[in-house]
């Protein structure tokens, strides 16, 4: 059970991470967790020696930071949320600190409901904090995939424990592939926000997950999300997400109205 709980919270933290202005206080427990990980599947295997490729590091780092992020000294904010649960509508409040995360009070929703949502808002707010690059993703010697001229954008592969590869296109992240516990998933952004200062946000984006050893698609997710300007900072307002899995489709969409800012 372990392992799951570990696969699990790897997947919810990582899916955002480059397509959600980051990095977080959730990141540093998801890089903890992929070192037990590799520590445990790798433990015995000698890693080749790989020189990172400056070029490659400095275009990683130029998408990285045309994200958005909260401000320096942004302290949260407070909302209401309206939670359409595949055709259950519920209405809540969260207040959300940049230390403490996400609080939520709601009623009437399934725990595997409340869980889905409260990591939803997490996984969201907690992507928008800035953070050095040098230290996260900039730490692996990164470099250039074979250069496939793929209309999806340049490749860049971080040469990580989770085989993290990126596709790069008009100084934005697009495409992120990892691999974690036997599982392979693909984010493919379709559409960004864009915003002053040449920043942007994620608008449309796909998460394709597939079966590692097969290849097989496992399940898919579609999200769309809305952001609006209040005191010269960019919320989210709704994030819309359809998942196909197991012959099944579902429709759920949390909307935040009466932002309150700290």
């Amino acid at each position: 059970m372990k392992s799951i709980n570990q696969k699990t919270k790897l997947i919810l933290f990582f899916s955002l991470l480059l397509l959600c202005p980051a990095i977080s206080l959730a990141q540093s427990q998801v890089t903890e967790l992929s070192n037990n990980v590799a520590k445990t599947e790798n433990s015995t295997e000698a890693k080749p020696l790989i020189k990172a490729d400056s070029q490659a590091y400095a275009l990683l780092k130029e998408a990285h930071d045309a994200r958005q992020v909260w401000p320096e000294d942004f302290a949260g904010f407070s909302a209401e949320v309206v939670f359409n649960d595949n055709g259950q509508i519920v209405i809540g409040k969260l207040s959300y600190e940049q230390k403490a995360g996400v609080n939520l009070t709601i009623e009437g929703l399934s725990q595997e409901s409340k869980t889905w949502l409260l990591n939803q808002l997490n996984s969201t707010l907690s992507h928008r904090r800035g953070g050095d690059f040098a230290k996260r993703d900039g730490a692996n010697p990164i470099t250039f995939g074979e250069d496939d001229k793929n209309p999806t954008g340049r490749l860049v592969i971080l040469n990580d424990s989770l085989k993290s590869s990126y596709r790069i296109r008009d100084g934005k992240v697009v495409d992120v592939t990892r691999t974690i516990a036997g599982e392979r998933f693909t984010i493919s952004v379709l559409e960004t926000t864009s915003v002053e200062n040449n920043k942007y946000l994620p608008r449309h984006f796909t998460v394709t997950y597939f079966d590692a050893k097969t290849g097989s698609i496992k399940r898919t997710e579609s999200f769309s999300d809305t952001h609006t300007k209040l005191n010269n900072i960019w919320f989210p307002t709704q994030r819309r997400v359809i998942r196909a899995d197991n012959a099944v489709i579902i429709s759920r969409v949390i909307e935040l109205r009466n932002l309150l800012v700290r």
